[in-house]
Formats: structure tokens, sequence, C-alpha cells
């Protein structure tokens, strides 16, 4: 049984293609096309008692989002770096000057 964000995927089977290597007990990352479009998931095994995989656990972000969220933080990210970088030449000079 799934939960999922669309009221009608939920109790289907999950699509992608990916859990082969779940079900076998390997927790992975993959990038695949799901029910909602291309996106980034991980997914991990559930055990029972027995400690036989019972279950899967996927939670994924669909790229879309992941670039909207990524460009979001970009320019920020840039200004950032380039604050740091002409902090640090400052501090560099002032510290040479004052050396000599």
């Amino acid at each position: 049984m799934k939960a999922h964000s669309s009221k009608e995927e939920i109790g289907k089977q999950m699509v992608g293609g990916d859990n082969e290597a779940v079900f076998a007990g390997n927790s992975i990352i993959s990038e695949t096309v799901g029910s909602l479009g291309p996106g980034l998931r991980g997914q991990t095994p559930i055990y029972n008692d027995a400690g036989q995989v019972m279950g899967v656990v996927s939670v994924g972000f669909l790229l879309a989002d992941i670039d909207e969220t990524i460009e979001s933080y970009r320019d920020r990210i840039v200004v950032v770096g380039i604050v740091t970088l002409l902090l640090g030449v400052t501090c560099t000079m002032l510290l040479a000057c004052s050396a000599s």
C-alpha cells in the first residue's frame, strides 16, 4: 500500500522500476520517473520481526521542484561567496600592510 500526495495514487503499486534493490534489503537513492514525473527519491526497506523485508519507505522530490529551490538560493550563495572573498582579500591586505 502506498501513501501519496495524489489521492488517485493511494494504494497503488509504486512506479519507477527502482524497487528491486530495496526489496533485496538495500537502501538506495535514485533518479527515476514516478507517477508525478521525473524525480529524485530515497528508499529504504522495512523489516518485520523475523528480519524479512515487508515494505519500503520512499521519499521523493520532483526534479522541477529541486531546480526551482536551487534557483531561488543561487543568487544568495553567489553574493555571500563574493562578499566572503572580498572580506578575505581586504583582511589579507590589511595584515600585509601592517606587518611591513
